[in-house]
């Protein structure tokens, strides 16, 4: 049985318990050392700057979707066509007699594509605005019995290949602005008697070209471009028996020898870069169907 004693000593233990407790509680926290400050100050820096990253990114990316522009409505552009699908197509319409022409305008051709018509005796007209044929291609051209009108842009064709076309004994017009041919190639169309116009550029012809072509006497027209033509060879053409019209573009041809021209060849339909000459007695102004006069580039794409 306790004793009163002893109550008092558990007393005066707890009062000793709380007082140490109190004490404890009333003296200040230790300060941290420097290098735990260092840890905390680093730790809050890098909280801030992930804070301000994150925040950037988010303005960002919520800008760039308000400035994205809409997505576009417009149909991407069609492939470019298959050009022996395109051949095939067109002999098709050949061999069932519902056309008589081969017409390529933005379709890129070449030599070999030219082997699918080889022999066809029902073509009358070839033209390629696209692609280059070479002499080589020529060879196929003139396996075709019935050509009557021929048409190649962008084909450096040389006077090998006018060679060639000796055997198209029905061809009447030809058509070769880019051609590279000499100032003799029109002599190797010699054989060609039903010959009546001929449209013929080359970087390789000289003046003396007027020459060689005066003596295709079945030409009626003679359109030549940036060959220099000088005054003696604009007048040889000019005499030329059956001409008609006469067309030069890029020629050196002097205003003395046009008036000369006009003035012994009054009969002759003449052209100068497009356009009649001043002097001109015949001149007037070539229109479109929709009234307005055409470009030089519309011209000379004939």
């Amino acid at each position: 049985m306790p004793t009163p004693s002893d109550s008092s000593a558990k007393d005066s233990s707890a009062s000793d318990s709380s007082a140490s407790d109190s004490s404890a509680k009333d003296s200040p926290a230790p300060r941290p050392s420097l290098a735990q400050r260092f840890r905390q100050r680093r730790r809050r820096r890098w909280v801030t700057v992930t804070l301000v990253v994150l925040v950037g990114l988010t303005l960002l990316l919520a800008l760039s979707r308000i400035l994205q522009p809409p997505p576009s409505t417009v149909a991407p552009p069609p492939p470019p066509p298959d050009v022996k699908q395109v051949l095939a197509e067109q002999l098709q319409q050949i061999e069932a007699d519902s056309r008589a022409d081969i017409f390529l305008e933005d379709v890129a051709v070449d030599d070999e594509h030219l082997l699918a018509l080889a022999d066809n005796d029902k073509i009358t007209a070839l033209k390629l605005d696209a692609g280059a044929i070479t002499d080589a291609g020529m060879a196929t051209i003139a396996t075709l019995p019935e050509l009557r009108e021929l048409r190649l842009r962008r084909s450096p064709i040389t006077d090998k290949g006018l060679a060639e076309l000796a055997g198209c004994s029905e061809l009447q017009h030809l058509n070769l602005p880019q051609s590279a041919c000499s100032a003799q190639g029109p002599l190797q169309l010699l054989e060609l008697k039903r010959l009546r116009s001929l449209r013929l550029g080359s970087s390789h012809a000289r003046p003396e070209i007027a020459r060689s072509i005066a003596k295709l006497h079945s030409l009626r027209s003679v359109h030549l471009i940036d060959i220099p033509i000088s005054d003696e060879g604009a007048k040889v053409l000019a005499a030329m028996p059956n001409l008609e019209s006469l067309y030069l573009d890029g020629a050196s041809v002097t205003d003395v020898g046009w008036e000369w021209i006009f003035r012994m060849h009054p009969e002759l339909h003449v052209h100068i870069n497009q356009r009649h000459h001043d002097h001109d007695p015949h001149r007037h102004v070539h229109r479109k169907a929709t009234g307005e006069q055409p470009a030089a580039s519309d011209a000379a794409g004939e």
